[in-house]
């Protein structure tokens, strides 16, 4: 079966967003940069909670204001992200830096799926060739991060931002998604269900 140009630009903005190199650089980089292992897994740790506790909020904004200009968002704050982390500084930033990851990964989540499902004719079979591209991006990103970073912590973020940014330029040539707003309940309503 033929796949839609919309569904193969979303298939590579998608694949761009996911070049991760922080899953593997994480723990060693924090302690690269001074903190002991417990402070580096405390940030993590508090990295996770902000992801969970973001995930109905940022869900909200996409399907209020159309997932793929949440996409965008998503991929410029993740880039920032890694930019704001590659940076030299005291203890606070590197926490600004998670703060900021947490919302960008919490706005990807559930909403490239929304878009997913605006672009495909098939989101079922599509969903699994996502998620397929997701798991061997993610593994062949944590290879090659562990790779770079033994040259540079600092150049394998970099290369991770450029990647996030970058996968915003498929997402321009994806079909906008704007009408969802006639869809959804109001603001106030989807808050108050929250």
């Amino acid at each position: 079966m033929k796949t839609s140009t919309p569904l193969k630009l979303f298939y590579f903005s998608q694949g761009l967003g996911l070049v991760y190199f922080w899953i593997s650089l994480a723990i060693p980089y924090l302690m690269y940069r001074g903190f002991s292992s417990v402070e580096a897994f405390s940030l993590m740790a508090m990295y996770q909670f902000m992801g969970v506790f973001m995930e109905y909020p940022t869900g909200v904004v996409g399907d209020r204001f159309g997932y793929r200009r949440t996409l965008f968002l998503a991929n410029s704050l993740n880039a920032l992200a890694m930019v704001i982390l590659a940076q030299t500084g005291p203890s606070w930033v590197y926490a600004v830096g998670l703060i900021v990851l947490a919302l960008g990964v919490g706005f990807s989540s559930g909403n490239n799926q929304g878009l997913l499902k605006t672009v495909s004719s098939n989101p079922r079979r599509d969903t699994a060739n996502l998620t397929a591209l997701a798991e061997f991006v993610i593994f062949l990103s944590s290879i090659t991060g562990a790779w770079i970073g033994v040259i540079s912590f600092e150049l394998a973020l970099y290369i991770s931002a450029a990647a996030m940014f970058s996968s915003n330029i498929p997402l321009l040539f994806v079909p906008s998604d704007t009408n969802l707003r006639a869809k959804t309940k109001t603001l106030t309503v989807i808050i108050k269900d929250g």
